[in-house]
């Protein structure tokens, strides 16, 4: 997306800021897509490197984790809209950076705990 060129253009940051939070909206639309297709991205991504079999788990693992990610995205997309039309430029800057990788490292282990409760089901 060129939202740098139309903040330019309107002489106004906000489009700009809002790149994260339309980029995710974005990703988590191809995840919900893909869901209702009932395809997984992530399970067909790992057949088309050519993984060997015994690597790639079963097809319901990734589509649980593509459902989370996707809400993680949404979910990380209206914050980043709050932050950019409530938040000085500096804190955008922070939760664009660091404060995405603080927010999604928790999501990740919590995902990892999720995934190993579901392979122990089976």
């Amino acid at each position: 997306m060129r939202l740098g060129g139309i903040s330019l253009i309107a002489r106004e940051g906000l489009w700009f800021k809002l790149q994260p939070s339309l980029t995710g909206v974005a990703v988590a639309s191809f995840f919900l897509f893909k869901k209702w297709k009932k395809e997984s991205l992530i399970h067909q991504m790992l057949i088309d490197m050519k993984t060997p079999q015994d690597k790639i788990l079963p097809s319901e693992i990734y589509e649980m984790m593509e459902w989370h990610l996707c809400l993680f995205l949404i979910a990380n997309a209206v914050w980043m809209t709050y932050v950019a039309l409530k938040m000085t430029t500096a804190q955008w800057l922070f939760w664009k950076t660091a404060g995405f990788y603080i927010v999604f490292i928790p999501f990740m282990l919590l995902e990892m705990v999720f995934i190993l409760r579901k392979v122990r089901r089976k």
